[in-house]
């Protein structure tokens, strides 16, 4: 055999090998888990026009939890640039 054939071979048996998993790629709901902290604890949909920042908070978790894109919540809060919101702070989640 040639070093061609030995190589086409290892490539054919490391596709077979990566293809052939009788397991499913697990599939968890992250929707109560979008804060993205480390205490595990879930957060909440958000439901409300209005929400008061809560530590932990970024307007990506903010916008994830109330259905909202970040762009929107920057723009119906008339954040600027570098777009920090503090705890306490109330955002508007609508028009």
């Amino acid at each position: 055999m040639s070093i061609r054939h030995v190589a086409l071979l290892f490539c054919m048996a490391s596709l077979f090998s990566c293809s052939s998993s009788p397991w499913r790629a697990p599939v968890s709901d992250l929707t109560l888990f979008a804060n993205g902290g480390t205490d595990g604890a879930p957060k909440e949909v958000i439901t409300e026009t209005t929400y008061r920042v809560q530590k932990g908070d970024t307007l990506y978790s903010i916008g994830w939890r109330s259905g909202i894109a970040v762009n929107s919540l920057i723009r119906h809060n008339n954040l600027k640039k570098p777009y920090i919101i503090d705890v306490g702070q109330i955002l508007r989640l609508t028009n």
